[in-house]
């Protein structure tokens, strides 16, 4: 077998494994978050290593029944070893079967939710995609256009240190203002909502630790978000006489975001212990949220900052809607939140991972790892999709300004 045969074989079963993997994970929570269907005990076990077995037996099926069909037939004709969602389409009818004859403890309605996540997960991460590009006549793959970005980092690197000593040089206090804007933040609204307006905030921790846990994981997404709704269009000069991939705007903002994480993420761990909040072993875990946050962040990014220069009036809408996410986000959580609201801020992805950061940081303990699959599968599908969406109208780019 050829050297490139195995590579499509890697590739294509490993990239469904990995979308009827999302769409599992989609279904475990789908199916312990609502509750439809009969009501599931305290002994039952939403998933396996065994279940996850069977969606990798199912990938490699699928690619081996497109692969052994006889040439010419109608069925090789409509799943080919290069029809990547008709195999997946095959591969979670296979799963489906094999986890109902073999898994008899997993529930049907679970199930039923993974085929429908599964599927819609592959319209997004491959269906779109693919007819973008064709539509865009773009040969390149996203693994070339992302080996382009590493051969770019030396690039990006001072690029970004440009950007952040130009961007503090003028000023007294220079990069200070990165911890102090933040935490004056917090402070003021801590102030507002405990002393003026004389509300109790029914929290297990200090306010202002709460308040500056959410903020300071929140501000990597806003960062993000609204500056990539302007970044491209004030770039234009360059963009128009310098050819270099024009993703790299908006990875210098979030470059600009980690860092301003860094510095405020100190501060607030200082702050933390002497409101009698220190840090504990499961700081280890902050990589997670982390990883998250920019992903999602990164994902938007891309759409937003796109639809800034096909419809300006997107600017103005990007702002409220950080606004308001961020009142929804910061202000509240699972545990002081009406429990009528609470399944509403279990959907909104940035909730759950800003949740996820709180529990490490100021509640020491380990995040609830069923709130964040949606998370998880919502970060990624929206920066692959996101991604394809900004490389597919990069060219236009100009014709908008």
């Amino acid at each position: 077998m050829t050297q490139h045969r195995w590579r499509s074989i890697f590739s294509i079963t490993g990239a469904n494994f990995l979308i009827l993997a999302a769409g599992m994970l989609i279904a475990v929570w789908v199916r312990l978050r609502i509750a439809i269907g009969n009501p599931l005990g305290a002994d039952y076990h939403a998933q396996n290593s065994a279940l996850y077995a069977a969606l990798l037996i199912s990938a490699l099926l699928a690619y081996g029944v497109a692969a052994a069909l006889p040439d010419g037939t109608r069925w090789k004709q409509w799943v080919d070893t290069w029809r990547q969602y008709r195999q997946l389409v095959l591969a979670t009818g296979l799963a489906s079967g094999l986890i109902l004859l073999l898994l008899p403890d997993i529930s049907q309605l679970q199930v039923a939710y993974f085929v429908v996540a599964a599927l819609i997960i592959g319209v997004l991460v491959v269906v779109l995609p693919t007819r973008l590009r064709a539509s865009a006549y773009i040969q390149s793959t996203t693994a070339q256009d992302v080996r382009e970005i590493y051969d770019n980092r030396h690039l990006i690197l001072i690029w970004l240190r440009f950007r952040i000593q130009a961007r503090y040089s003028q000023t007294v206090l220079g990069i200070l203002w990165i911890v102090l804007l933040p935490l004056s933040m917090a402070f003021i609204m801590a102030f507002a909502f405990t002393q003026l307006l004389g509300r109790s905030s029914n929290l297990s921790v200090p306010f202002v630790a709460f308040l500056l846990s959410g903020q300071v994981m929140f501000e990597i997404f806003s960062h993000v978000v609204n500056h990539s709704k302007v970044e491209i269009l004030s770039m234009m000069e360059i963009i128009q006489q310098v050819y270099f991939p024009r993703e790299i705007v908006l990875l210098l903002i979030m470059g600009e975001a980690l860092v301003d994480f860094l510095f405020t993420f100190v501060a607030m761990l200082f702050i933390n212990w002497l409101l009698g909040v220190p840090p504990t072993i499961y700081i280890l875990l902050l990589p997670i949220p982390i990883l998250l946050m920019t992903a999602l962040s990164l994902g938007v990014g891309f759409i937003v900052s796109w639809l800034s220069m096909l419809v300006r009036d997107m600017q103005q809408l990007v702002v409220v809607a950080v606004q308001l996410l961020f009142y929804v986000t910061v202000l509240f959580s699972a545990e002081n939140i009406d429990p009528r609201y609470e399944f509403l801020m279990s959907i909104n992805p940035v909730s759950a991972i800003v949740e996820a950061f709180r529990d490490i940081t100021i509640y020491g303990r380990a995040p609830d790892p069923v709130r964040l699959y949606l998370p998880v599968v919502m970060a990624f599908v929206i920066l692959y999709f996101g991604y394809t969406f900004f490389k597919v109208n990069e060219d236009r780019l100009v014709d908008y300004a």
